[in-house]
């Protein structure tokens, strides 16, 4: 018997050897479905001018993976947080966690969803290797850990201080695609967020222990001196 497509369907013995044939045909149609799921974690940013849509851009984000059979595993509102520097005219933004699964012929489609949203200023999308539940507290804000840094480093003159930290910007002001390859990372052309993570963390350590240097090398010169 040949079917509207033009395939062949195979003869049955009776009613129910057809239905035990359909039953293994979705079977092995949704196993198929199964192995092209991959496991993603997207963090984007919306503006400060458009926090009272956050439940609309959210909802928005979530339908599309639920339309295409995917499947949210993880979902962290990290609220208004300011940014490390102005983003579209924005100081702050409303920082968005989610980890979710869908087929991976979908997710520049996602992409594509994230970038068209003028609400979103920023996103980043990462592959991961299973799927994560647990809540995940936000990072630490950048003005948070300049202070911080500050009061480590007293004895930093403030012109030299000053100096330390535009090049600290200059440098890092991008850190979110500086530890991803194009394996671990599904970003576009611009950077797309700003995190402060351990490669701010580390570059505080940097200056701390250059400044050190100085201060003993300074002071073996004047004992020489004396």
């Amino acid at each position: 018997m040949v079917k509207d497509d033009g395939q062949v369907a195979p003869e049955f013995a009776d009613a129910d050897e057809e239905k035990l044939y359909e039953f293994l045909n979705i079977q092995m149609e949704s196993d198929l479905n199964l192995k092209r799921m991959r496991h993603y974690e997207v963090v984007y940013l919306i503006h400060e001018d458009r926090v009272e849509e956050v439940e609309d851009v959210v909802s928005k984000v979530q339908d599309f993976v639920r339309e295409k059979k995917g499947r949210i595993w993880r979902l962290n509102n990290w609220g208004l947080r300011r940014l490390a520097y102005k983003i579209k005219k924005a100081r702050h933004a409303n920082y968005i966690l989610m980890n979710f699964e869908i087929q991976a012929k979908y997710i520049n489609d996602f992409k594509t969803l994230l970038d068209k949203d003028e609400r979103i200023i920023r996103h980043l999308v990462m592959k991961r290797d299973e799927a994560i539940t647990e809540d995940c507290p936000p990072p630490p804000e950048f003005h948070t850990l300049r202070a911080q840094q500050y009061m480590d480093d007293e004895y930093i003159d403030d012109e030299d201080y000053g100096e330390e930290e535009q090049e600290d910007w200059d440098d890092n002001g991008e850190v979110e695609s500086a530890d991803y390859d194009d394996n671990d990372a599904e970003t576009d052309d611009e950077p797309e967020i700003i995190l402060v993570n351990e490669v701010e963390r580390n570059n505080t350590e940097n200056i701390r222990r250059r400044n050190r240097t100085l201060k003993v090398e300074k002071y073996a010169a004047e004992k020489v001196l004396r």
